[in-house]
Parts: C-alpha cells; sequence; structure tokens
C-alpha cells in the first residue's frame, strides 16, 4: 500500500518537474530568439513655466509628477519665465532647469532631473530629436528647435535661453527585462487559455 502510494507520488512529481522543465525550455528559447535589449535614448526637454507646481507645505516646487523636483525653500509665488539649464558631469551629468520667479527679490527656482542624463552634444541632440519629431510632428518641441547649449567648461554646460526647446537634453533607458520564470508562467497561461482541438470543433 505504501509502495503503491510512494509510487504514484514519484510519477505525480516527475510529471510536474517534466511540465515545468518543458515551459522554462520554452521560455529560454523564445528569450535566446528575441534579439538583445538595447538601452533606448530618449530626448527630454525641461517643463514650461506653467506647469511647476508648488508644494505650501515644502515650500518647494516640481514638476512633471516630481521628475523635476526644487530641494531649496523658496518662497516666490509665481513662475515668471524659463531662463535656461545647466549639466554637470562627465559624460554623464545631472540636469537643473533655471526659471525666474515674483516677486521681486526671491531667488530663480532650480529644477533637478531626478536622474543621470547623457551631455547634450550638438550632434547627438541633433539626431535624436529629428528621429522623435519624425514619429511626432505635433508635439510642443517639434521640428526641432536650434540648440542654445554652449561648449563643455570643465565638466560645465550652459544652455541660455528662454525657451525650453532650445534646452533639450538625453537620457537612456534599458527596457524591463523579464525573469525567466516569468515568461514560463505568462506562456503556460497563455497555452492553457487557448480552445483544444475539440473545443473548437464543437463551437462550430
Amino acid at each position: 500500500m505504501i509502495t503503491r502510494y510512494l509510487v504514484t507520488l514519484s510519477i505525480s512529481l516527475i510529471s510536474f518537474l517534466l511540465t515545468a522543465l518543458f515551459f522554462i525550455d520554452r521560455a529560454l528559447a523564445q528569450n535566446a530568439n528575441t534579439p538583445s535589449t538595447r538601452p533606448e535614448t530618449f530626448i527630454m526637454y525641461c517643463p514650461p513655466p506653467s506647469s511647476l507646481k508648488k508644494n505650501e507645505v515644502t515650500l518647494t516646487w516640481s514638476a512633471n509628477r516630481n521628475l523635476f523636483q526644487s530641494y531649496e525653500t523658496s518662497f516666490a509665488t509665481h513662475i515668471n519665465s524659463f531662463s535656461g539649464a545647466q549639466w554637470v558631469g562627465s559624460n554623464l551629468g545631472q540636469i537643473t532647469c533655471v526659471y525666474q520667479t515674483q516677486p521681486a527679490g526671491t531667488f530663480p527656482i532650480l529644477l533637478i532631473f531626478h536622474t543621470l542624463t547623457i551631455e547634450p552634444d550638438s550632434q547627438s541632440l541633433q539626431k535624436t530629436q529629428q528621429k522623435y519629431c519624425a514619429s511626432n510632428s505635433n508635439a510642443e518641441c517639434c521640428p526641432p528647435t536650434q540648440s542654445a547649449w554652449n561648449p563643455n567648461q570643465d565638466g560645465f554646460r550652459n544652455c541660455h535661453s528662454t525657451n525650453p526647446c532650445a534646452c533639450p537634453f538625453l537620457i537612456r533607458k534599458k527596457p524591463k527585462e523579464m525573469d525567466v520564470y516569468e515568461e514560463a508562467e505568462q506562456l503556460k497561461s497563455s497555452l492553457n487559455s487557448r480552445p483544444s482541438p475539440q473545443q473548437e470543433g464543437d463551437g462550430s
């Protein structure tokens, strides 16, 4: 009795393992046939002055779902205009967007982008802008505006312009890679959701 139970249990366990290995193998094969996912480069711009919002508790400003954030206490009540941007780094660096404020005597708002960015050199910017505007012709900064970025000076680049579209910058984002076991589970679910040939025949 016990021997028969153990044999049945072993068969069930082996069947489960073979099924699991089948789906993992399918997922690995599918992953192997997929071209390697390379990081993509995206064009970004400082937010327009009208999009900045003030937190009345922390007295800081932010925009674009806090992708741009100030960290200094500000007593300004209104954003007058965009006045330029600065990039600091070596190949990768930090972007700061600068805004003039009201009332008179209040300090400019310095909005810092939340992640490191690629150095904004003219050649890379032009190529990425053209590619972006080719598929987003109605976007706010299309057709591309002439870049106002100055040459690199000891790790600093300044962009003097009242137009955010003249101070573009680049970020590089790697597509999310799915775990092989997640792929196997998705593949298994998709196969299980398909009707069997008999079910298809019954429905006709």
